[in-house]
C-alpha cells in the first residue's frame, strides 16, 4: 500500500502538470483584455480626469485578480494529516481513536472531520473542501476560499469596467459622423487606425468577455447565496440531488445540518455548478394486435397465480435520500469530478 500509495499521482498546487486547457484561456483573456483596454479603451476617453479614474479600477482589478487568484492555484488546501505533506506513511491498523461514525480515507490514509473530502482530480483529501475549481487547477478549501472571494470579487469588477467602457466607445462611434469620427481617431491615437478595424477589435473582445461577465457574476451572487445559508459548494449539490430525488418520490425535502428543510436556488443563479439529472422515459413499441392479446392473457394468469410484492421505486428513491441525508453534514464520502465547477 506504500509504495502504490508514493508512486501515486497527487496534485499539490494549480501550476502542477497536466495543466487545465481553462486554464490557459484565462490567462490569454486577461493578457487580451489588458492589451486592448490600454490601446483603445483609455485612448478614446477624452477627459484626462476619466483616463486616470477608469485606468486606476481596472488596474487595481487587474492586480487584485491575479494576486488572488496565484494565491488560490499555489496553495496546497491538503488536509495537515496526509502522509506525503508530513513526509511519513501511517502505519495501517493506528487510527485506535476512530469511532463507529467516523470516516476514514484509505487513500489518504487520515481521518475525515466534517467537510473534508477526496477530491479524485487532485488525489488528495481537502479540508472543508468547497469544490474543485477548473479555471485555476486547483481545489477550493479553508486554506484559499478567502483568497477565492477576492479573485471573484476582483474580476467580476474588472470585467463589468472593461465591458462598460468598451460599450461607451463603441455606441459613441456609431454615432458620429465620418468626419468626426476621422478627427476623434486623429486626436486619440498617435498612429493612423481606421474605424472599421477599431470597432471590429472591440466588438470581438466584447462579445468574448460577455459570457465571461455572466459566468462569474453568477458565480458570485451563488456563493453569497450559500454562504448565508452556511453550505459548501459540495453540500449544495448533494442536497440539491436528494431533493430532486425527494421530488420525484412525492416526499419531503431533505433536512440541513442546522435542521431545516432544502430549497434550490433559483436555477437563474445555480446553473453555474449545478446540472439536473434528467428522467429517463421508455419507448413505448406497438406491438401486434394478436401479440397485444397474448400479453393480455399472460397478464390475467400471472394475476390469479402466485403475486409477489415488489418495492416501488419511491421507497428505493427514498432509501436513497436517506442514506445520503446520514452522513455527515449531508456528505457523500468521496468528492470526485462532481464537484468540479463549470
Amino acid at each position: 500500500i506504500s509504495e502504490s500509495m508514493e508512486s501515486s499521482y497527487v496534485r499539490k498546487h494549480g501550476f502542477q502538470r497536466p495543466i487545465s486547457p481553462l486554464q490557459l484561456c484565462l490567462i490569454v483573456v486577461i493578457c487580451l483584455d489588458s492589451v486592448v483596454f490600454g490601446l483603445f479603451h483609455v485612448p478614446m476617453l477624452e477627459e484626462m480626469l476619466w483616463q486616470i479614474l477608469v485606468t486606476t479600477i481596472f488596474g487595481l482589478t487587474v492586480v487584485l485578480m491575479i494576486s488572488a487568484g496565484v494565491h488560490v492555484a499555489i496553495t496546497d488546501p491538503s488536509h495537515p494529516d496526509v502522509p506525503w505533506k508530513n513526509g511519513k506513511l501511517t502505519e495501517a491498523g493506528s487510527f485506535d481513536a476512530v469511532g463507529s461514525n467516523s470516516l476514514v480515507c484509505w487513500t489518504c490514509r487520515v481521518r475525515q472531520e466534517w467537510r473534508t473530502e477526496h477530491c479524485n482530480t487532485c488525489n488528495r483529501c481537502v479540508s472543508k473542501f468547497d469544490h474543485h475549481c477548473i479555471w485555476l487547477n486547483n481545489c477550493v478549501g479553508q486554506r484559499n476560499y478567502h483568497s477565492f472571494w477576492i479573485a471573484m470579487v476582483s474580476a467580476t469588477m474588472m470585467l463589468a469596467t472593461f465591458i462598460l467602457t468598451g460599450l461607451f466607445q463603441l455606441v459613441k462611434l456609431c454615432s458620429m459622423s465620418e468626419a468626426d469620427t476621422k478627427d476623434f481617431l486623429d486626436e486619440a491615437f498617435e498612429f493612423p487606425v481606421v474605424k472599421d478595424s477599431v470597432m471590429i477589435v472591440m466588438s470581438i473582445v466584447q462579445i468574448v468577455n460577455l459570457p465571461l461577465l455572466l459566468l462569474v457574476g453568477t458565480l458570485l451572487i451563488f456563493h453569497i447565496c450559500i454562504v448565508r445559508r452556511d453550505l459548501t459548494t459540495l453540500e449544495y449539490i448533494l442536497a440539491h440531488i436528494s431533493y430532486d430525488r425527494a421530488m420525484e418520490a412525492e416526499s419531503d425535502a431533505p433536512t440541513l445540518q442546522d435542521g431545516s428543510r432544502f430549497s434550490p436556488l433559483p436555477r437563474c443563479v445555480d446553473w453555474v455548478v449545478y446540472r439536473p439529472r434528467r428522467s429517463k422515459k421508455l419507448k413505448v413499441v406497438p406491438q401486434p394486435a394478436e401479440a397485444a392479446e397474448a400479453a393480455e392473457v399472460a397478464k390475467d394468469q400471472f394475476e390469479d397465480g402466485v403475486k409477489t410484492s415488489v418495492p416501488s421505486q419511491a421507497a428505493t428513491d427514498s432509501e436513497s435520500v436517506t442514506r445520503a441525508q446520514a452522513s455527515p453534514g449531508g456528505q457523500a464520502a468521496g468528492g470526485g469530478d462532481s464537484d468540479i465547477l463549470a
